[in-house]
């Protein structure tokens, strides 16, 4: 079972101003948490959205920017049941793996483009917040 924590734990956690925008972003946007609880006070890490990103990452890597697989691929994602929506998780984590590990990758590109008009969302992230390190 995934671990479970109290969401404002969490939030003290992660340094700086905008904890709270970060921690919405890895729940609505990359879901790899969720909200649990009666009241919503506890966070858990989700496993399917990490699985899903490990696909996306292997197509990446396998289509790279060959368009006719991406054709096929978008083809037969069409052809699922329920799809668009029933697999729009899978599909936002195969644009973002695009997006970070293709050259000079762009929202413009084929297949973020045809994702974000499959699912109806825009592909900008929020912008990255610089992290210390500590040695």
């Amino acid at each position: 079972m995934p671990k479970r924590s109290p969401g404002k734990d969490a939030i003290a956690a992660l340094p700086g101003p905008d904890a709270d925008q970060r921690l919405r972003y890895l729940e609505s946007k990359l879901r790899l948490l969720q909200t649990v609880g009666v009241a919503k006070e506890n966070l858990r890490f989700a496993l399917d959205p990490v699985a899903e990103y490990l696909a996306g990452l292997y197509l990446v890597d396998l289509y790279k920017t060959d368009s006719q697989q991406w054709q096929d691929f978008f083809k037969t994602a069409d052809a699922q049941s329920g799809a668009p929506d029933a697999i729009k998780g899978f599909l936002l984590a195969v644009r973002d793996c695009y997006l970070a590990k293709i050259p000079g990758a762009k929202d413009s590109d084929f297949v973020p483009k045809e994702i974000g008009d499959r699912t109806m969302t825009p592909s900008t992230p929020p912008p990255a917040v610089a992290q210390p390190v500590s040695p």
